[in-house]
């Protein structure tokens, strides 16, 4: 039987304090993997220093991308899709933040049953 795949789009924000900041989504539920087919990054307050997205779980992080010195306000965005399967879940770490900084990162992609999980 086909998977079905479900579209998500989502904006996770965080209030920074001084130094570095992780945006985290949630941890990938059991059974699960998720595309994310495009993820933008922006801190709406002020320059960071360094922004970067990483796959995380496990007790491992796997760096997928890095902007250094973003400017204030400027959205950045990756476009390759970037899969995050059961247990796992997408950080993102700004760093050289202001206290109060408003980070947001917005998710898009779709999300499936893990294939692994079907009855023959």
């Amino acid at each position: 039987m086909a998977q079905k795949k479900q579209p998500f789009d989502v904006t996770l924000t965080l209030t920074a304090a001084a130094g570095s900041n992780d945006v985290r989504m949630a941890r990938v539920d059991a059974g699960w993997l998720y595309c994310l087919q495009r993820i933008a990054v922006e801190n709406q307050t002020s320059a960071s220093t360094d922004v970067r997205l990483l796959v995380a779980g496990g007790g491992e992080e796997v760096l997928i991308a890095e902007q250094d010195t973003p400017l204030a306000a400027t959205l950045y965005w990756i476009a390759d899709p970037v899969y995050v399967s059961e247990g796992h879940f997408l950080v993102t770490r700004f760093t050289g933040c202001a206290a109060l900084d408003l980070l947001k990162v917005y998710l898009t992609g779709w999300k499936q049953k893990s294939l692994l999980l079907e009855e023959d």
